[in-house]
């Protein structure tokens, strides 16, 4: 619709940031628990302050450049001997450097079993009895003896060496994780507060948008129907254009909502989802898979199931309101000839039809809500069996896991979306053709290009008039109707119920077009005529 591409790119931007906040929150969750509650609030394992001893005794075990890229990211030692990560210092490269021999020195500081004292490796390396590259090709066979760990689980046991090292300097561990969380708890507050204005904003643009698009639809059903002769009249019918102007925009307009608020959301969170899933390297990403197939394969099968059904329940409409606009409109011929009992029994069978099929639907749809919600938490408990051993081998962080069961959430949650959206659309097909078929019709009696704009005067001239409703020659309401009216002149024109007497009159405003002969108004035919411009000047009180 022109004037709504604004709303609508409007609307794609603030969904655009609504899912990038809705799955920024799983991340926070996985640093709440990984961070703030397992590493109590340590965020990497480069030490922001370290005695100079102890960083000696990590020199062990770097080589010679890495050795002096630690030394150049500290300070000197101050008076107490304790030296702090420079602030141009890189912290990351740091913590990469450091990782592993904190996890060393660690597990030699606190199981001492079968390990080598760390006094006797400082000796034998100062008298020469061990070399430095052999020591170090010992820690890496040690590594290796434990298989392949993670690198969140030696980070982990690295951030265990750096609050013991904390926790020796006297600094308040307690005070570091509750800042922690309190910073992670605001930004993660902030997202929140930023996805629910977003939300609002967009459900609020969806709602505006959708109404304006139910009102130029009516709008424009009402200037079509407006120009419809009899003809195309009696083949829509008034109660099926009632419909289509009111049930079929509807439920165009409810389509319309879901489009706006879910054809960026949904996809968004899927393929973003998708992606946090990957990087978190968990070797679980096949369940995606698994859940999709097993989403689509019922989405696809209940569709099959229903979808003829949604075809025929917007006939069964019109066939409702066709029954009820007769019976009310003709309610007193009804009682005055006792049809009372015959027109129940119509205005029952139209209604019971329509129920049947709306109630093998609702029945047929309300499966797909309970089935889905299935497979969601079937999913999430599979997460948790397999990735329970993932967390006991050291693979992954429970942070991890939880937030991995977040993002299949959201990517089921987002299919499921991407479902009803579907659904809605399918929906709307027969809506929309119906519409369409009223919006594309064209009239039969239009006005020619070289219209004439003004009537001379009141003069009429049926001048060997033949009608017939259908254009069939052989089917005709009126048989050579000869009849020349002055200008001024009053007649009457009396019949029968049924003797055409409507019909005839019907013809001067090209209400209908005479099948054969010519009929004149003003002394031209009136074919030639703008229709608005006879029409105004013709006054009919049936």
């Amino acid at each position: 619709m022109k004037g709504l591409e604004g709303y609508v790119v409007l609307i794609f931007l603030l969904l655009i940031v609504q899912a990038r906040c809705d799955l920024s929150l799983p991340a926070y969750t996985s640093s709440i628990l990984n961070t703030g509650l397992q590493q109590k609030g340590i965020e990497q394992a480069a030490p922001e302050k370290i005695r100079s001893a102890v960083l000696d005794d990590l020199f062990l075990f770097l080589t010679e450049e890495d050795m002096k890229t630690v030394d150049a990211a500290y300070t000197e030692p101050d008076a107490e001997g304790v030296r702090e990560l420079r602030e141009d210092a890189d912290p990351e490269t740091v913590s990469k450097l450091l990782m592993t021999p904190e996890a060393v020195l660690f597990q030699m500081q606190n199981s001492g079993a079968g390990d080598l004292p760390l006094a006797a490796v400082k000796a034998s390396l100062k008298t020469g009895l061990l070399t430095k590259e052999g020591f170090l090709a010992q820690v890496d066979e040690r590594m290796q003896s434990y298989g392949n760990l993670s690198e969140s689980f030696l980070n982990q046991v690295a951030v265990s060496f750096v609050a013991s090292e904390y926790s020796a300097l006297g600094m308040d561990l307690s005070k570091i994780q509750n800042s922690y969380l309190l910073k992670v708890g605001m930004k993660m507050m902030l997202m929140v507060l930023l996805m629910t204005v977003t939300a609002i904003f967009t459900g609020f643009l969806a709602a505006r948008t959708s109404a304006q698009v139910g009102r130029s639809l009516r709008e424009r059903i009402y200037e079509k129907v407006m120009s419809f002769t009899g003809a195309e009249m009696e083949h829509f019918s008034t109660a099926s254009l009632i419909t289509r102007s009111t049930n079929d925009v509807q439920q165009i307009q409810i389509v319309v909502v879901i489009l706006l608020r879910m054809v960026a959301y949904a996809p968004i969170l899927a393929v973003f989802g998708i992606v946090n899933v990957v990087r978190t390297r968990s070797g679980m990403s096949w369940i995606i898979v698994l859940a999709v197939v097993l989403l689509s394969a019922a989405i696809g099968i209940l569709l099959g199931i229903a979808m003829p059904k949604f075809r025929k329940m917007q006939s069964l409409v019109d066939r409702l309101n066709l029954v009820s606009r007769e019976i009310l409109t003709g309610i007193l011929p009804i009682r005055a000839f006792s049809r009372e009992s015959y027109e129940e029994q119509r205005f029952e069978k139209a209604s019971r039809d329509l129920y049947q099929t709306q109630l093998f639907t609702s029945r047929t749809m309300s499966v797909l809500m309970p089935y889905m919600m299935l497979i969601m938490n079937g999913i999430s408990v599979l997460i948790v069996w397999i990735g329970a051993g993932k967390v006991d081998q050291g693979t992954i962080q429970v942070g991890d896991l939880t937030a991995f069961i977040t993002y299949i959430t959201q990517i089921l949650m987002s299919l499921m979306m991407l479902s009803f959206l579907f659904i809605g659309l399918v929906l709307s097909r027969a809506s929309i053709s119906r519409i369409s078929e009223v919006l594309e019709e064209e009239p039969d009696i239009a006005s020619p290009d070289r219209a004439i704009k003004t009537v001379a005067d009141g003069s009429i001239d049926f001048d060997h008039v033949n009608f017939s409703y259908q254009g069939d020659p052989k089917n005709l309401v009126l048989t050579d109707i000869d009849l020349h009216i002055k200008s001024g002149e009053t007649i009457g024109v009396i019949g029968g119920t049924g003797s055409a007497k409507t019909t005839l009159v019907s013809l001067i405003p090209r209400l209908y077009d005479v099948t054969g002969g010519k009929l004149l108004v003003g002394g031209r035919d009136v074919r030639e005529y703008d229709i608005h411009a006879l029409r105004d000047q013709v006054s009919m009180v049936l």
